[in-house]
């Protein structure tokens, strides 16, 4: 049909695909699987293969709920950011994950309220997987600023774990300075933490060239269904990028190098309502 691309299949929609009984002769009834009437189109011992190989490398085994991590950092009132509000744990389930956060306290006690500068932290990658007792009573409070986390150590606690006089322990090893960063793509968010060094966003960069080529197309008199269709994208994505056509050269050449802020990716530039201003852009994005 004239204007339409076939979209590529998704993780999910393969996934679906290689576990369905249907191409081995056989139908799933809720969780029992049974033979069919029907001729199988691959080997059925091959397709149980195709399944241990999918158990074996799946992140848990299919049916068991993810584990739940214990936050060492969620008691500890005194965790806060550079706004000066308190973190509160927060979480929200997508697909059947339980996803743990650290969001500032005045998105729970304003919810109806625009908060640009809140806090909303991944709390697996911020308390680490393999924090345990131990590593929840040392720490007595952390705070969170733009790219560090200062943490501060019990002394006394780790003295009698040591078994050592308290006045032996450096009061300047009792607090952890830790820079960290946050990489966005998409709806993923990570905290990485130590020195931020270079590193090429190459989905944004190959965003910056269609959004240059397709701004080329607009000026030869192309239409945005024109292009959508060549692409095989919808319109409203051709629209969405256009904007980052008119980004200043020192930004482009800054994102070409990997020196750009974390937060500066293309789903925070289309949204961010980017200004036409060079000067104007500068401003907004140094406060990433």
């Amino acid at each position: 049909m004239d204007g339409w691309a076939a979209a590529a299949p998704s993780r999910a929609h393969l996934h679906q695909i290689l576990t369905n009984p249907v191409y081995s002769g056989r139908i799933r009834h809720r969780a029992v699987i049974h033979d069919g009437q029907h001729p199988a189109i691959i080997p059925p011992a091959e397709w149980e293969a195709v399944q241990s190989l999918l158990n074996d490398g799946a992140a848990r085994p299919r049916g068991k709920a993810p584990a739940a991590f214990a936050s060492p950092l969620a008691a500890r009132s005194s965790t806060r950011p550079a706004t000066g509000d308190r973190l509160t744990p927060s979480h929200s389930r997508k697909n059947g994950h339980r996803l743990r956060y650290y969001i500032s306290s005045r998105l729970v006690n304003d919810r109806r309220g625009k908060h640009p500068e809140a806090w909303r932290l991944p709390a697996l990658d911020l308390d680490g997987r393999h924090a345990d007792a131990l590593l929840r009573a040392l720490i007595t409070a952390v705070r969170i600023a733009p790219g560090r986390m200062v943490i501060t150590v019990a002394a006394e606690i780790l003295a009698e774990r040591l078994q050592t006089a308290l006045n032996r322990l450096d009061p300047e090893g009792l607090v952890l300075d830790a820079p960290f960063r946050i990489r966005r793509r998409g709806a993923e968010i990570r905290v990485v933490l130590g020195e931020r060094r270079a590193e090429l966003d190459r989905v944004l960069i190959r965003n910056l060239m269609k959004a240059r080529g397709r701004l080329a197309a607009l000026t030869r008199g192309e239409a945005y269904a024109e292009i959508a269709a060549r692409e095989g994208v919808s319109k409203q994505r051709v629209q969405q990028l256009l904007p980052l056509a008119f980004l200043a050269p020192d930004i482009v050449q800054m994102i070409a190098e990997g020196r750009q802020p974390v937060g500066l990716t293309t789903e925070w530039l289309i949204n961010a309502e980017l200004p036409i201003g060079w000067g104007d852009q500068r401003a907004l994005i140094v406060r990433l």
